[in-house]
């Protein structure tokens, strides 16, 4: 099912799965060792979110009438289905294709419950470097990437009249903008989260991780670099000229921006 697998991983844009962890079906190789379709293919998709599912049943209709294979897109909830898989996959239950994120790929491809899938160099093109190397691992595709997730800066219109075009506008504009006695806020953000945080490390050349060959190195902690050390007192900033409240939560800045005591924040999925 290698080839086939390869082919719904374009149209799902999903993670493949090893063979032996699917669902249990009558070897798909006729004589000759020919290759032919399965008559239908299982999919877990995030339960949690209504719109996913109903956006890859839509996709599923799309692939079904081009290639006469049918799709089943079963909801699991996203962070339950590497625990399902592991006790479903050696019972033969599992699917064909899940839905996870990608820093679960290398726990999964471990415990044996992924297998690689064949992708045209045209395919990945299609995609950002930096989220197909998230789904590759010791030189092989996992996956393709169905959404990348990223930071942004969300802002209040009433509050905010101009956008700040560049990172020193946007300190700037805080400092113009706290008042911290009337529990009010220029720019507000979780400082204490790296994920909120790491574009201040990028910024500056730092990491977390080096890298050997082209490859991300666990081995090589870059946190201590010259360029992660600069990142670091960038977010200190933030402390030490009285921008930004210590202890923040998501909740926190969330619930200050609806109620419209910040006029920006540096939030995402």
């Amino acid at each position: 099912m290698k080839k086939w697998i390869g082919l719904v991983a374009v149209f799902a844009i999903v993670t493949a799965l090893l063979s032996g962890c699917g669902p249990k079906r009558d070897p798909h190789v006729q004589a000759g060792g020919i290759e032919r379709k399965p008559d239908k293919l299982v999919v877990w998709e995030n339960a949690d979110d209504g719109v996913q599912i109903n956006n890859t049943k839509k996709l599923a209709a799309q692939f079904t009438k081009r290639t006469g294979i049918k799709v089943d897109v079963v909801a699991v909830p996203l962070l339950k289905q590497e625990d399902k898989l592991t006790l479903d996959g050696p019972a033969g239950k599992g699917p064909d294709l899940v839905t996870w994120p990608h820093d679960r790929l290398g726990e999964a491809i471990v415990k044996g419950l992924l297998q690689p899938i064949q992708v045209d160099d045209s395919v990945k093109e299609q995609f950002d470097d930096n989220a197909m190397r998230a789904m590759t691992y010791n030189g092989q595709v996992y996956g393709l990437p169905k959404v990348t997730e990223s930071i942004a800066l969300i802002y209040n219109k009433k509050l905010m009249n101009n956008v700040p075009a560049t990172y020193e506008d946007l300190m700037k504009y805080a400092k113009e903008n706290n008042k911290p006695a009337e529990n009010k806020y220029g720019i507000m953000f979780e400082e204490n989260n790296l994920y909120y945080t790491y574009f201040l490390f990028a910024a500056k050349g730092g990491s977390v991780f080096g890298e050997t060959g082209g490859k991300t190195d666990p081995d090589k902690i870059e946190l201590n670099s010259p360029g992660s050390i600069a990142g670091m007192k960038e977010v200190e900033k933030w402390f030490s000229q009285g921008l930004l409240p210590k202890g923040l939560k998501g909740d926190t800045v969330s619930g200050l921006f609806k109620e419209g005591n910040v006029a920006a924040v540096l939030n995402g999925p």
